[in-house]
C-alpha cells in the first residue's frame, strides 16, 4: 500500500524489485465468535496466507457466516492542515483505507467480512478544511467523518 492507492496482490505477484508485497492489516476487528470457537490461534492471527489458504475455505464453509462481523479502519489528523493539497493527501489516504476494507468483504470468492466503518478524525480543523473533507469523502456511507474544533 504504498502511497496512496490500494490494489490486492496475490502471492505470487512481485514487486518491480522481485520482492513480495506488503500484506495489509486492519486497525481493528470483531470477530464472529463461531469462528473463533472453530479456528486455529494461526487462522485467527492471520499472518501465514499458506496457513489462510489451506484452512479458511473449510472452516468458512461449515461457519456458513461471515468470519468478521466488523471491520474498522481509523485515520486521525491532529494538526491544522496546511493547505487544500495537505487536505487532499489526508482525504487520499481515508479513501486507501476505505478501498482496503471494501476489498476485503469477499475473500477467495466467499464473503469474509460483515460489515465496514472507516472512521476518520479531523482535529485540526478549520471551516475551509472541513468543507472540502466532506465533499472529497462524500457519498461514502461507511466512511463517518468527525470533525473536532470547528
Amino acid at each position: 500500500m504504498s502511497g496512496h492507492s490500494f490494489c490486492v496482490m496475490d502471492e505470487e505477484t512481485r514487486t518491480p524489485k522481485g520482492g513480495k508485497f506488503r500484506r495489509g492489516h486492519y486497525d481493528l476487528v470483531v470477530f464472529n465468535p463461531e469462528f473463533i470457537s472453530r479456528s486455529s490461534l494461526g487462522v485467527i492471527r492471520g499472518q501465514n496466507y499458506t496457513v489462510l489458504k489451506r484452512d479458511l475455505p473449510g472452516i468458512m464453509t461449515s461457519l456458513g457466516q461471515t468470519p468478521i462481523l466488523v471491520g474498522v479502519e481509523l485515520v486521525f489528523n491532529r494538526m491544522p492542515f496546511r493547505s487544500e493539497s495537505h487536505v487532499e493527501w489526508w482525504c487520499r489516504f481515508v479513501l486507501q483505507d476505505h478501498a482496503k476494507l471494501v476489498a476485503s468483504r469477499e475473500w477467495m470468492g466467499r464473503r469474509f467480512m460483515k460489515d465496514i466503518i472507516v472512521v476518520a478524525i479531523n482535529g485540526g480543523n478549520t471551516q475551509d478544511a472541513d468543507t472540502l473533507v466532506k465533499e472529497l469523502l462524500g457519498g461514502h456511507e461507511t466512511i463517518d467523518y468527525w470533525a473536532l474544533g470547528s
